[in-house]
């Protein structure tokens, strides 16, 4: 059976502490892919970029085994891109954040994080997570064990 493909990516930028401990956490479950956005994207909801360059480059991820680009772009932009051009196939599973601190309420409709999930259309296997106070470390962790249970493994990328 062919390894599940995950895709993770944040509105925070690649460096961020947070799609780190996502990605090691995520790393145990299938081949992980981090597509993140070079920089701050916060905000930015499910924009898309239109009328410039968008720069990708491959990144030295600190995770064994994680393939890992920075992008330009926002993080819908970091989300298309890794589907339509850098992944083997469509992602079983994204993963979005995890970002520290609220989004609740009106201001979801902002979110970066939360616009990078809308772009993995249509099969339900996507997830944004924004963790307060210090669950940080243990989160990723519990959220990866319950997906195992809850996503089989499947024999090749969702269409």
């Amino acid at each position: 059976m062919k390894e599940r493909l995950i895709l993770i990516t944040n509105d925070v930028g690649i460096h961020a502490n947070g799609l780190e401990r996502l990605a090691e956490a995520a790393s145990a479950y299938g081949q992980v892919w981090v597509i993140a956005p070079d920089g701050q994207r916060s905000a930015v909801s499910h924009s898309v970029t239109l009328y410039a360059s968008v720069d990708v480059f491959p990144y030295d991820y600190p995770i064994k085994g994680v393939r890992a680009f920075t992008c330009s772009g926002t993080p819908a932009d970091c989300v298309r891109i890794g589907i339509l051009y850098l992944m083997p196939a469509k992602p079983d599973i994204l993963l979005s954040g995890i970002n520290f601190g609220y989004n609740m309420g009106s201001d979801i409709q902002y979110s970066g994080t939360v616009g990078a999930a809308f772009e993995k259309k249509g099969d339900g296997s996507t997830f944004s997570f924004y963790l307060v106070g210090n669950l940080l470390l243990v989160g990723a962790a519990v959220i990866l064990v319950a997906l195992a249970v809850l996503i089989p493994a499947t024999g090749q990328g969702r269409g």
